[in-house]
């Protein structure tokens, strides 16, 4: 829903962008080592925003950005397997916006990033015997007397930090290839790194 909410943002700003100078929007794709709680995921990431020029060397930008893409269960374990698999799948999101300071050269920008991101994560987990979620509510689910287990699912939200650090080259009038790294911390143990190739395209 925010993506496709973010997508018909980005038309309309595009639609309009003639008559804004220093408007810019970027497309990354990557991958994310995602750590919250006691999960640790890697997996595909990818980021959506839009920037503008405050001033010489800052940008401002914002977006929605996609941190861990893991596919969550939609009911409950009902087999052995299922419940001794030991893994505790993520699907995090992010709202960010962040500030860029910029140095321009010849083949393109060196830009670093800081920021704020609005997090969104869920996750479910497995464990032996009744017991109670460290995050979220549990279910209790019993195959036998002496085989019982607690499915927990958790759907979070926190306030997070990002630094990072890329390159914008040059490959056309309008368009430079985006390279970055980036670090994220937040609430509830959550941290992340992550690196990503994409397009900006200046309006």
């Amino acid at each position: 829903m925010r993506m496709s909410i973010f997508a018909v943002l980005l038309c309309v700003v595009a639609g309009h962008s003639r008559a804004v100078e220093g408007l810019y929007g970027v497309s990354t794709i990557g991958a994310a080592n995602t750590e919250f709680s006691s999960a640790d995921l890697t997996s595909m990431s990818y980021k959506l925003g839009i920037g503008y020029q405050i001033e010489r060397q800052w940008y401002f930008e914002a977006g929605f950005q996609k941190l861990a893409n893991d596919s969550l269960a939609t009911e409950l374990p009902s087999s052995m397997a299922q419940l001794q698999d030991g893994s505790m799948p993520l699907d995090a999101t992010a709202l960010y916006a962040a500030f860029l300071g910029k140095a321009a050269g010849p083949a393109g920008e060196l830009f670093y990033r800081v920021g704020l991101l609005k997090t969104d994560t869920k996750g479910q987990q497995v464990l032996q015997g009744e017991q109670s979620c460290a995050l979220g509510k549990g279910t209790s689910i019993a195959l036998s007397a002496e085989e019982t287990y607690t499915f927990c699912e958790f759907d979070e939200g926190g306030i997070a930090g990002v630094i990072g650090i890329g390159f914008d080259f040059f490959i056309g009038p309008r368009t430079m290839l985006r390279t970055e790294i980036e670090y994220i911390k937040g609430e509830n143990n959550f941290t992340a790194s992550a690196a990503y190739l994409g397009l900006r395209y200046n309006f």
